[in-house]
């Protein structure tokens, strides 16, 4: 089992249920000087230790953007559709796909081509399964495993399924 660092006391991670929770424990105002109750005491001082900003960095990013980020992929996506522009739908999710891809892979986002088969980036079945996760998550749309790993599939060709299922939907709730 996975331990963290919360208001002083190791508690296990699935304590936290949100990154807004852990975000909280680095805030000053959290510091708490009462005796433990339970568990085991921990040292906050580890997490003003400059080698832990980039984490506190990253969890205070999370909270702020679940808490009602206006740029995430999903909130762009719904705008465009909203507007009915399919054109800009595409360019919406061909960035949002090619940015993941980008960042799954570990490649530049100028240096991806976006005709290429996924297969000739090096994805496998778990980073696939990743970026499927990431457009349910994300778009709303389940994107089929085995499309994924067909070795013809590109990102243009999953953003087209993408394009087309919630071209389906915005057309179901007209």
């Amino acid at each position: 089992m996975a331990y963290g660092v919360l208001d002083g006391y190791f508690v296990p991670l699935s304590f936290a249920k949100s990154s807004s929770a852990w975000a909280s424990v680095h805030s000053p105002k959290t510091k708490s000087t009462r005796p433990p109750q339970q568990g085991f005491t921990g040292f906050r001082h580890s997490l003003d230790n400059s080698r832990f900003s980039v984490l506190i960095n990253t969890l205070q990013r999370r909270a702020s953007q679940s808490e009602g980020g206006v740029n995430t992929p999903a909130s762009v996506i719904q705008a465009v559709l909203a507007s009915g522009d399919e054109e800009q739908l595409r360019e919406a999710v061909i960035q949002a796909v090619a940015k993941k891809m980008s960042n799954i892979i570990l490649l530049p986002l100028p240096k991806l081509d976006l005709k290429l088969p996924l297969s000739e980036y090096g994805m496998d079945s778990m980073l696939l399964a990743e970026l499927r996760q990431y457009i349910f998550h994300s778009m709303g749309v389940d994107v089929p495993f085995l499309t994924l790993m067909d070795s013809t599939t590109s990102m243009l060709s999953v953003a087209g399924i993408v394009v087309e299922e919630l071209g389906q939907v915005a057309g179901r709730e007209e």
